[in-house]
């Protein structure tokens, strides 16, 4: 089972830390998880150069493997990739196709159950159809119909003169500014462009501002071996004062759902349950609507809003690329491990297994390997972004005899990397069981190394290049002395000459 982390040119050294949250259960998986990005795949073999899930000894290692059954997108990806992955692996890769707001918009209205969570919508195709559907409610949203994370969203509001303020978020993506149109004449001048491009949709704007912020809840449903729909993640998104969105990415804040209807909405706690389990209901319902419409799905997030009244509405859905830490700042690592946990669960399904709920044990008897006794080089991520500089002061006076005297160990946004040079292979499994037994507070996330040769690469390269110039310099003087060559045979002096070199050469043979 494959773990995507995304595309070459990106710096993915940080997803290295959420890799444990897979394997968490690991007795329940029952088969090789590995990971890797798209510069170590190899579809011409159909192999990857991965790094896998050593059970044994609890870290990840690398090696080429064969390319696995199922894959998890845990990142970007390149459309030319995502196509060539579609044709290998069919509907198994799941998420594979989203529908931009219009569209889901015209599947929820038609669905029985899932149509009264959705506010009035149209699409943007001209500007009469602009000014009536703003006339008619003085307050709408006008969103891209491919936006995300806020981007792009413009909130319009009509004023007591008759004037309106548009509302955007600007460059700085924490800041909004307002604009101010004394008529709607002069705020269609402004906003032509986006209205007739049929880009963009006009949705009513429904009450969810408490205490002069937007609110939101974000639910995550992740299917699991069962080919059912989870609860994994929930929460709720809270803005800045003033703000239009609630996304954390415009400077939001996100909290728990129960704090935010206990906080902000004045529920008591058995309120606040009650409701948690209407959004949850509504989430899983416009979950399984959008995904009726579509090809397979194995995870999808839907926003929701609370109005003053206590009714519920939907805001989007995100399937492509939903957010797998929503949680993080208040229940830590427990939300990824979930989302985690249940996404592993549906590859194995996925995978084939013949026995789906087979787990295993390892016995100590089979807690060996194959491990080098050669001395060599080796990249070793620790990850962990709640390690502290003691912890991480640590780690640099355990490693200290196999690395540079000049190098300086610093922390880096959830990892820290090493380079260790002259270590076995043992010795480096060693070295990374006493730094997870001292660490009392369960800090360090993710273990993984890969062995490296620097020295060996270099002398390598340079003996490669110089050898290549010298062949490069043996051609030319071939070329320049086959050149005068030709030119001498074919000169006066040359064939007057002949018969002298006749008479040498027989000369020479007696």
């Amino acid at each position: 089972m494959g773990i995507f982390l995304g595309m070459e040119n990106l710096n993915y050294n940080w997803k290295y830390e959420r890799l444990e949250s897979f394997i968490t259960n690991y007795e329940e998986i029952n088969g090789v998880v590995c990971a890797f990005s798209e510069k170590d795949l190899d579809l011409s073999r159909m192999t990857v150069n991965a790094y896998y899930y050593d059970a044994y000894f609890k870290i990840w290692r690398k090696q080429i493997l064969p390319l696995p059954s199922t894959l998890n997108i845990f990142g970007n990806i390149s459309k030319r990739l995502k196509r060539l992955l579609r044709g290998i692996y069919g509907n198994n890769l799941y998420n594979y196709n989203e529908m931009d707001k219009w569209a889901e918009s015209k599947v929820l209205q038609r669905h029985p159950l899932a149509s009264v969570y959705l506010p009035e919508t149209i699409i943007s195709s001209d500007v009469e159809i602009f000014k009536g559907f703003v006339d008619k409610h003085e307050d709408v949203y006008f969103k891209p119909i491919k936006g995300r994370q806020g981007k792009g969203i413009h909130r319009i509001c009509k004023q007591e003169d008759d004037s309106y303020t548009l509302t955007i978020q600007a460059v700085e993506a924490k800041e909004y500014k307002n604009i101010n149109f004394e008529n709607i004449d002069v705020l269609i001048k402004e906003l032509n462009d986006k209205i007739v491009s049929s880009q963009f949709i006009l949705q009513k704007t429904i009450n969810l501002i408490i205490n002069n912020r937007v609110i939101d809840f974000r639910l995550r449903f992740d299917k699991n071996i069962e080919n059912e729909w989870k609860l994994s993640l929930a929460a709720s998104r809270v803005s800045d004062l003033g703000g239009v969105v609630s996304n954390r990415s415009a400077g939001g804040k996100v909290v728990s759902v129960e704090q935010s209807l206990e906080e902000y909405y004045g529920y008591s706690e058995s309120e606040a349950k009650n409701k948690k389990n209407e959004l949850i209901k509504a989430g899983k319902i416009l979950t399984e609507a959008v995904e009726e419409n579509n090809v397979n799905y194995g995870k999808c997030a839907v926003d929701l809003g609370v109005d003053n009244d206590g009714n519920i509405w939907h805001i989007e859905s995100n399937i492509k690329a939903p957010n797998d830490t929503t949680t993080l700042s208040f229940e830590k690592y427990e939300g990824l491990d979930r989302v985690c946990q249940l996404g592993i669960s549906y590859n194995k399904r996925l995978a084939g297994f013949k026995n789906i709920n087979n787990t295993i044990e390892l016995l100590p008897s089979e807690k060996k390997s194959a491990l080098t006794a050669a001395e060599s080089s080796y990249d070793l991520f620790v990850t962990g972004q709640f390690m502290d500089e003691k912890f991480v002061n640590y780690i640099k006076e355990e490693t200290t005899n196999y690395v540079n005297n000049n190098f300086s160990l610093r922390k880096k946004r959830s990892y820290v990397l090493l380079t260790l040079e002259n270590i076995s292979e043992k010795e480096l499994i060693d070295l990374v069981y006493r730094i997870r037994k001292q660490d009392n507070k369960n800090l360090v996330r993710t273990v993984l190394y890969n062995k490296v040769n620097k020295k060996v690469k270099k002398v390598k390269q340079s003996k490669n290049v110089e050898l290549e110039k010298k062949n490069e310099e043996i051609e030319k003087e071939l070329k320049k002395l086959n050149k005068e060559i030709k030119k001498m045979k074919n000169s006066n002096s040359w064939k007057m000459t002949a018969p002298i070199r006749i008479i040498g050469r027989v000369l020479k043979r007696k």
